[in-house]
């Protein structure tokens, strides 16, 4: 019952949100502007997501390291793709994590590492996005001139969550009070991952690679703002580097909360509001869309990953045990 309330409460959403994009655009008009896209541009910013792909599974293979968890980069490449095809074709955003933490639990059966170091992996990478959101923010403040009351929002937001989390680290006294609030609100849950993320913080500072864990996050997002850029340069829109830094952090952290189906329609909205400012309406909404497009042709490998793990490599073993 709980999962019909909630795929219909996403549906409304995403009627929404429809609503508010295509009472402000002309659909004829995204439609012309899809039709002359910049073909080479495109495929560029799907070639950026693509080799974010291969530093997000670096990231995940070091967090599992850390935890003393071998598997072969290769291995994780290979979880990773398969999570990536999860993630873009379910309702859910995280089932593709969960589908990677089965296929590496089936392999080391250290279930409780490998949960540990994907929702970090997860955690970390937020992290970073914000940090680069901050700094982008800051570096393109002269830019926006009508949207500084929502990204200086955005700004004290990103700036708070980030001195909860340094002080959650740093400070016991914090970390207690913040466990207290979450059991009062019935969230009981959530305190050993907290807990859990605040051990393996403490740990890799003193370890001395929480630097490179955050170097590895920041190489990704970066990856993945400049496949945005791409995506925008495939229409003809020019629109400075550092806008991207800024706003991208915000979009990506909306389509990280659970309220929609894969941030479809949330992503769009949010480029038309932010990006629709320097660009045409049904410009910042495809650009979007173009880029989302770019990964779902990106995550769509997943699906031949998964082919030869269901029947050939399956085949194989079953040839070698006789």
């Amino acid at each position: 019952m709980k999962k019909v309330s909630t795929f219909f409460l996403k549906f409304i959403f995403l009627i929404l949100l429809l609503y508010l994009i295509l009472r402000k655009v002309d659909t004829n008009r995204i439609y012309d502007e899809f039709k002359h896209i910049n073909l080479i541009y495109f495929i560029i910013s799907a070639f950026f997501y693509f080799i974010s792909t291969f530093t997000a599974a670096f990231q995940w293979r070091y967090l599992l390291k850390i935890q003393n968890i071998k598997i072969s980069y290769p291995e994780v490449l290979e979880f990773t793709y398969m999570g990536l095809f999860f993630n873009s074709f379910l309702p859910s955003s995280t089932g593709g994590d969960v589908y990677k933490v089965y296929k590496a639990g089936k392999k080391t059966s250290n279930w409780g590492r490998i949960l540990s170091a994907t929702f970090l992996d997860r955690v970390y990478g937020f992290i970073v996005l914000i940090l680069i959101g901050l700094f982008g923010t800051i570096i393109s403040f002269s830019y926006l001139v009508d949207k500084k009351l929502i990204v200086f929002i955005s700004l004290i937001a990103f700036l708070f969550f980030m001195i909860i989390t340094l002080l959650i680290v740093i400070s016991e006294k914090v970390f207690l009070i913040t466990t207290y609030i979450l059991e009062k609100f019935r969230l009981d849950n959530l305190i050993p991952i907290l807990k859990n993320f605040r051990l393996y913080t403490i740990f890799t500072i003193k370890q001395k690679k929480i630097l490179i864990i955050f170097f590895i996050s920041f190489l990704t997002q970066m990856l993945r703002i400049i496949s945005n850029y791409y995506a925008a340069k495939s229409l003809n829109v020019d629109i400075p580097f550092v806008l991207f830094l800024s706003f991208i952090p915000i979009i990506g952290t909306a389509v990280a909360i659970p309220i929609s189906f894969g941030g479809v329609g949330v992503r769009e909205y949010l480029s038309m509001e932010l990006f629709g400012n320097f660009t045409t309406l049904e410009k910042a909404i495809l650009m979007q869309t173009l880029a989302y497009l770019g990964t779902l042709i990106v995550n769509s490998l997943g699906i031949f990953v998964l082919i030869y793990d269901w029947f050939f490599k399956r085949e194989k073993l079953e040839i070698e045990n006789g």
